[in-house]
């Protein structure tokens, strides 16, 4: 492949995509495809065209076929990936793809898409007859009947990775790229038995590289879900075959580590959310991205510092592959070691999992008051809150602990979340009933979930409360409870005034 004329074949790739994907923004403009502002999570000033997707997976696929098929590329393949197989591949890729359009367009529900995405992963998944097991340190551990439902996991998993993590103009599609060229370089760097492998991975990447130079910041056009989803597909396959060792074993640590910026941000997504008592399918504002566009800025900073994360991973993962034939097991100390250092270096600039490590603190304290401390809470029980974005709700916090001292609430919860603003806040002190132990007896139990609307219509949160009836009537409850949610409300339009003012000052209309 290291000849003119592929690197022509590649240039036509980004040429070709552009144009198309130019095309298609006016076709998706024109016939209602376009992602709306909401106010919250989606902040766009215009209507922009949505579910790029369809040009990448169009334009790579037939670039893939057409090399496949025309000019022998993979001839020499030592795992002996048929036509047949990349046919497979390319169908499993379009059943995303599809299905992401349809969602951008009408909405899918989410278990519906879940099932799709797992029927895709299992088509991959099933033909993958010769793998089996996964080496780590030099050791291969045989994973037996449970490879089926560990790739299906890893699959999906890294679909939905990618999803999360375009969140912001050109950031999925950076990510792409950079996995993408990385794939590249370790099937040229391993020889001709990866020409394939190598071949589809560069193509990706062209792919996707024109598709970005409509989605960089100002975005022309957005990925959406059939975009983040048919990347985060052709990533995680390619990641498994380009990091195997000789047939049936995968090694863990180098896939891992080149893909380590979206399973953290994942990861990290699940624990706050959890952790926080909310659902994992909760939106915020908490990502990495939105916590890099904090520290550094948006646009160009934003994707600079992705890149220069990704750099020491990629390096990592391709150190860490090129030890797999001289089978030493202290060449996964290499790419472990570089996802350990960027982890380490977000975490002390306070920049990414800071609060994600409170919050799982937090939890194991809870656990072991849990287990090793009698179930009845202690009246100077020390209240938890977390910052999950900059802004102090401190001061609103400690007001409504000093409103509730005097009564038998036995858990409290204020969780403040305004995306557009970037306030992301959570609060709670005592133990759910259920943690408690006495949900034997629900009529014992009174539980208040208050949705906190500002001005009668946006939802900025809510305040979760729970009283043992015993003590108190629920009248005297409610009352406080109505209280508190004022109170509540008047200190977050306080604050959105206050945003505003300073928001005007910084950008001033012209």
């Amino acid at each position: 492949m290291n000849t003119p004329q592929f690197y022509i074949f590649l240039l036509c790739v980004v040429a070709v995509t552009k144009i198309a994907t130019d095309v298609y923004a006016r076709w998706a403009r024109n016939h209602g495809v376009v992602d709306k502002a909401d106010g919250l999570r989606k902040l766009q000033k215009a209507p922009t065209p949505v579910s790029g997707g369809v040009v990448i997976y169009a334009v790579a696929a037939l670039a893939i076929i057409f090399g496949v098929a025309h000019h022998n590329v993979g001839s020499n393949d030592a795992y002996d990936v048929s036509f047949t197989k990349i046919v497979l591949i390319l169908g499993a890729a379009l059943v995303l793809v599809l299905t992401g359009f349809v969602d951008d367009k009408t909405g899918i529900k989410g278990k519906r898409k879940l099932l799709l995405q797992l029927l895709a992963a299992s088509v991959i998944v099933g033909g993958a007859q010769n793998y089996g097991g996964v080496e780590l340190f030099g050791r291969t551990l045989n994973l037996g009947h449970l490879f089926f439902p560990l790739a299906l996991f890893w699959l999906a998993g890294f679909i939905n990775a990618i999803n999360l993590i375009d969140g912001a103009d050109g950031v999925a599609s950076t990510i792409g790229i950079m996995i993408f060229v990385t794939v590249g370089v370790i099937g040229v760097l391993h020889g001709a038995a990866y020409e394939l492998i190598a071949f589809i991975a560069f193509v990706m990447a062209a792919a996707t590289f024109g598709f970005f130079l409509c989605n960089r910041p100002p975005a022309k056009i957005y990925l959406g879900d059939s975009g983040s989803m048919l990347i985060g597909f052709m990533a995680a396959v390619l990641l498994i075959n380009v990091c195997s060792v000789g047939r049936g074993t995968i090694r863990f640590f180098p896939a891992f580590t080149i893909a380590f910026l979206p399973i953290l941000d994942s990861f990290s997504a699940i624990i706050r959310r959890t952790l926080a008592g909310r659902s994992i399918y909760f939106a915020d504002r908490s990502h990495l991205h939105h916590r890099i566009q904090t520290h550094v800025g948006r646009n160009w900073k934003l994707l600079g510092t992705l890149v220069a994360l990704q750099i020491p991973l990629s390096v990592g993962g391709v150190w860490g592959t090129l030890y797999a034939r001289g089978e030493k097991p202290w060449g996964d100390l290499v790419p472990l070691g570089a996802a350990f250092l960027v982890l380490v270096f977000l975490i002390v600039t306070n920049i990414f999992g800071r609060n994600e490590l409170k919050l799982m603190i937090l939890g194991v304290k809870k656990l072991f008051v849990k287990i090793f401390v009698p179930r009845k809470l202690k009246p100077d029980q020390p209240h938890e809150y977390i910052n999950l974005q900059e802004d102090d709700w401190k001061q609103l916090w400690t007001s409504i602990l000093n409103q509730t001292a005097d009564y038998p609430c036995f858990f409290i919860s204020l969780d403040v979340n305004i995306p557009a603003m970037e306030v992301d806040f959570y609060a709670s002190k005592g133990d759910k009933a259920v943690e408690k132990g006495i949900s034997a007896d629900p009529r014992s139990i009174l539980t208040l979930r208050i949705p906190l609307m500002v001005r009668d219509k946006e939802y900025c949160g809510n305040l979760f409360m729970q009283y043992d009836m015993q003590e108190t009537d629920s009248r005297s409850a409610v009352e406080l409870a109505d209280r508190l949610k004022n109170e509540s409300v008047d200190a977050v339009e306080t604050f959105m005034r206050t945003h505003r003012k300073q928001d005007e000052r910084r950008h001033p209309k012209k």
